[in-house]
């Protein structure tokens, strides 16, 4: 009888001892908003849409939309549950204007409607010089692969810069 209730102790200790040793369930990792409190699956969602709104433009023939912040700091709570609202997001476009359209006309509409499309849009810069259409598809199509937004910071800075000079202020 002795042994039994010893083996049965035994058995018993063991059992606490291996639950005891068990990680706990982790949760699988919700995506982490980016230092300006868009996701990147935010941001590939916003720009999409602002894409397929400067593409119904008269004269538009493509368009490519990056999105990038007037302020780090301007993460404010949405009013929205579970929703992150972002002022002052500027939509850098790269837009390829059909041949018998005037560009200015065409530069000018883009940036009306792109603004009213999105009420966290503040500033549109848009261009239609082919070398900056180049590198704004190159960020977009590294957005999409999945790059992380920070590591193409420097990218978008650059041709942040380079679009502002053709473009006037918010």
């Amino acid at each position: 009888m002795r042994r039994a209730l010893v083996l049965l102790l035994c058995l018993g200790l063991l059992a606490a001892l291996a639950a005891g040793c068990q990680k706990p369930a982790q949760k699988p990792e919700a995506p982490q908003p980016e230092t300006s409190g868009l996701t990147s699956s935010d941001r590939r969602v916003i720009s999409d849409k602002l894409s397929k709104q400067a593409k119904q433009v008269e004269g538009v023939q493509n368009a490519t939309v990056v999105l990038t912040e007037v302020d780090s700091e301007a993460v404010v709570p949405s009013p929205t549950p579970g929703e992150t609202q972002v002022k002052g997001l500027v939509a850098m476009v790269g837009v390829t204007v059909k041949a018998n359209a005037d560009e200015n006309q065409v530069k000018e509409a883009v940036r009306k409607k792109l603004k009213a499309a999105d009420s966290r849009v503040t500033n549109v810069l848009v261009t239609t010089d082919p070398n900056l259409i180049r590198k704004i598809n190159d960020v977009a199509a590294g957005l999409i692969e999945g790059q992380p937004f920070q590591s193409m910071k420097d990218d978008i800075d650059a041709i942040n810069q380079q679009i502002k000079k053709d473009n006037p202020g918010p």
